[in-house]
């Protein structure tokens, strides 16, 4: 079995500014945080996204403030781990590894999540897949 070559945090906050001018990451302690908006396509609104990074962990992504709405008050949203939070991914080594590019997988993965999520909001039906989880699934830690 071959080994992979985990992406260290500089190197992954270097690929976001690479690919994502608008984004702006910091590290704090082994902790990358990127902030940026995102526009799913041209007919959707634009969002403004958290990234959450440490490496050895699963990427946190949030989409803060009351930017996502349940249908009816006090309703859920499918496929989230909170108000704020989009699923994008089913936590496991295969879903995301640390030789994988934030930049490359978790931007498109919630541009595209963001993308159901409108179509939910304009149909009542989330046409994205994914698996039922609970309502505060936490994200563990990479073993």
């Amino acid at each position: 079995m071959s080994r992979i070559r985990t992406i260290g945090i500089r190197e992954q906050a270097a690929w976001m500014r690479s690919r994502y001018p608008a984004f702006r990451c910091e590290v704090h302690g082994g902790l990358l945080v990127c902030r940026g908006e995102l526009q799913p396509g041209p007919v959707y609104a634009t969002y403004k996204a958290l990234i959450e990074y440490r490496v050895g962990r699963w990427p946190k992504v949030f989409v803060p403030g009351d930017q996502l709405k349940p249908l009816e008050p006090g309703g859920k949203i499918p496929h989230t781990y909170g108000p704020d939070q989009p699923c994008l991914f089913y936590p496991n080594r295969q879903s995301w590894r640390s030789d994988m590019k934030l930049a490359d997988k978790i931007v498109p993965w919630l541009s595209l999540w963001l993308a159901f999520y409108e179509m939910w909001r304009a149909t009542g039906e989330w046409y994205g897949g994914g698996i039922t989880h609970g309502d505060a699934m936490e994200i563990e830690p990479a073993a």
